[in-house]
């Protein structure tokens, strides 16, 4: 059932980030699909590693939401 759960949740998702957690960790990123291995949590900053959840661990994975936009807030007090 959880499989079937993900699944759906997966397909619904697209190409847009997700908001994760496992292991008590929150992450921010796109996913991809492993055929028969699970799937693997892509980071877009290279500052962050991606990496792979395999399929017996995916009932660890918590969806919390999906990332719908993004803003960068850039430091502007050296303007004043």
């Amino acid at each position: 059932m959880q499989d079937v759960k993900l699944k759906l949740i997966l397909e619904n998702i697209s190409e847009r980030s997700m908001c994760v957690i496992i292991e008590n960790e929150l992450y921010i990123k796109r996913y991809e699909r492993v055929p028969m291995a699970g799937i693997r949590l892509i980071s877009d900053n290279e500052r962050y590693v991606s990496f792979e959840v395999p399929k017996d661990r995916l009932e660890e994975l918590n969806i919390i939401g999906v990332l719908r936009a993004h803003m960068m807030i850039e430091d502007m007090t050296h303007m004043c």
